[in-house]
């Protein structure tokens, strides 16, 4: 009995050429796997990133409409900062302090030609202000005899005792000047003359022309 063993020898040689052409390819195959997956994740990246020159209120945009409106309006709004403006008044080129301000106001006229003056708004260091007091006593006299009293007291004790008609106290606390014409010549005193010893009070004397 002869037997053929040929058949049972050809298809183990073809299954292990099929095997070997199988392992051959699984290199091939890794690789593009590999390949594959590599271009994936790149693709992912770039659409994750997000491009330079897009702003932050890009983002608000992909919000719902009900969620926009809720963060614009608990954001404060932005103020320009303004540069503060000085009232007028206090600007040192505009406001100029006044040295003297004189007001006269007729008190008592205890004789005739002799008259007592209240006088507001003086300055007794200011020697503008006693200028004033004289240019106003050669206008109240007019070259006529006269003597005039100057008081920072508006209503003082007048006294019916000559030659001042005035307390010596009140001289002494409150008087500021006397002004003396005698038709010829006119003089003007300080309140020294009846011992008043405050500032700028008892430097006064002075003497003008005729009439």
């Amino acid at each position: 009995m002869n037997l053929d063993f040929s058949a049972l020898i050809i298809p183990d040689l073809r299954s292990m050429n099929q095997r070997f052409y199988l392992l051959s390819l699984l290199p091939f195959l890794l690789s593009f796997l590999v390949l594959f997956g590599a271009c994936n994740q790149k693709k992912a990246k770039a659409t994750s990133v997000i491009p330079e020159n897009q702003t932050k209120t890009d983002t608000s945009s992909r919000l719902p409409v009900s969620m926009q409106k809720a963060t614009s309006e608990t954001r404060p709004p932005v103020e320009t900062p303004k540069e503060r403006e000085l009232p007028s008044t206090m600007s040192p080129s505009t406001v100029k302090p006044k040295v003297c301000e004189t007001n006269f106001t007729l008190i008592a006229i205890p004789k005739k030609n002799q008259k007592i003056f209240y006088v507001s708004g003086f300055n007794p260091g200011e020697f503008k202000c006693w200028n004033e007091i004289e240019d106003y006593s050669v206008k109240v006299c007019n070259g006529s005899p006269c003597v005039l009293y100057f008081l920072d007291k508006p209503d003082p004790k007048v006294t019916t005792m000559p030659p001042n008609y005035l307390d010596e106290k009140t001289l002494l606390k409150n008087g500021i000047g006397r002004y003396e014409n005698s038709g010829k010549v006119w003089e003007m005193k300080g309140s020294s003359m009846w011992g008043r010893k405050d500032k700028g009070f008892g430097y006064y004397n002075s003497e003008g022309g005729g009439g």
